[in-house]
């Protein structure tokens, strides 16, 4: 929560900042947060490179992963015009992995990222509160990856990569008044985290290493927004 709070308070000062060097109040600032929840995609042949996830019911075990989770995003945003801004902000996914197999392993992927993105707006006509809007950007992802097991040869690895990756948005604004608007919409996080497969066995199953596991993140949210310039 600490860096959740140091990065608001950079974003607040950053923008601003470039509010006052775009001439003041022609370009207003705005903060927002948003809750949701995530998608996930993973499959049982992601787990592990001998397929221990996929043949796990032939050796009378289980395995499953969990497919999303909670979402919370903090962001600022300049209003360059009517219709565009610049948006940026800090993201925390939660899981973007969760594998369980009944041996038992477990391995958790949790991943946070920093965004920039442009977002184009639309009023549905020229008197309505509600926009519809588009954003386009790029994410700063940064991707930590756990086991837990007993099998002391696996139990305890750990990896953490940062990478950078496209997003893309889409949704709805509606304009209580001048200050406060309601936002509901879609993202998406592309390619977070490094590998198809997330826990790699050496031929004879012997030793392990971990890696990131690579895949889409898929985001429902709603928040608010407060402009206060």
């Amino acid at each position: 929560m600490k860096k959740v709070s140091q990065s608001a308070s950079i974003l607040l000062g950053s923008l601003i900042a470039a509010n006052a060097l775009a001439g003041g109040t022609s370009a207003p600032v705005y903060v927002g947060g948003s809750y949701g929840v995530s998608y996930y995609d993973n499959s049982a042949e992601q787990m592990d490179n001998l397929d221990i996830c996929k043949s796990a019911a032939a050796h009378n075990q289980t395995c499953s992963s969990e497919e999303g989770d909670q979402v919370g995003h903090l962001y600022g945003g300049l209003q360059i015009s009517e219709g565009l801004g610049v948006e940026l902000g800090y993201v925390n996914m939660g899981d973007t992995a969760n594998y369980h197999y009944s041996d038992p392993i477990k391995i958790q992927q949790q991943t946070t990222a920093v965004t920039l993105s442009g977002v184009a707006k639309q009023r549905l006509s020229k008197s309505s509160p509600v926009s519809a809007y588009g954003k386009a950007g790029v994410v700063r992802w940064s991707t930590e990856t756990r086991v837990a097991s007993d099998n002391p040869a696996i139990h305890g690895l750990a990896i953490t990569e940062e990478g950078y990756s496209p997003m893309l948005g889409a949704g709805l604004q509606y304009d209580m008044n001048n200050n406060v608007s309601l936002r509901a919409g879609w993202e998406r996080y592309y390619d977070v985290g490094e590998k198809n497969e997330i826990l790699e066995y050496d031929a004879d199953g012997s030793a392990a290493k971990i890696n990131t596991l690579e895949t889409d993140v898929d985001v429902i949210s709603a928040g608010v927004n407060f402009s206060f310039l």
